[in-house]
């Protein structure tokens, strides 16, 4: 399994799983041991997400569930093929995904590294904890 690295660009925020307004009850739904990391930020911040990835391979970052833009948005999703290895067949690069905090609220957010939704190689939870 690759190494996922994360960056915080300009200051951190990704797009949600759960609403805005989710409840302490529907965060418990995730075992505390599960969450990979918890970010707090502010509205109108930004994070850009990195993950090593290799599309060579049929494996790709998705976000699981459906993003809510009232919270966040999802300004970018990029692949970047590695520059030091970009001529060799098969070789890695990074995701990149970019979202903008927007409103006031917890949210859970589930990355899946896979090729299909039956195929998958590695998950991320994410608690988020967006303020004024």
């Amino acid at each position: 399994m690759k190494k996922f690295t994360f960056i915080l660009a300009t200051i951190i925020f990704m797009s949600g799983i759960i609403s805005c307004n989710t409840t302490q009850k529907q965060i418990k739904q995730v075992k505390a041991e599960k969450i990979d990391s918890t970010y707090n930020v502010k509205v109108g911040e930004v994070v850009t997400l990195k993950f090593s990835s290799n599309p060579s391979t049929g494996y790709r970052w998705k976000l699981s569930g459906k993003s809510n833009d009232r919270c966040l948005k999802l300004d970018n999703h990029e692949y970047k093929a590695d520059s030091n290895n970009s001529q060799l067949v098969g070789s890695g690069g990074t995701e990149y995904w970019t979202f903008n905090a927007k409103k006031t609220g917890e949210l859970i957010l589930l990355f899946k590294y896979e090729r299909n939704e039956n195929d998958v190689a590695k998950e991320r939870y994410y608690k988020i904890i967006i303020s004024e």
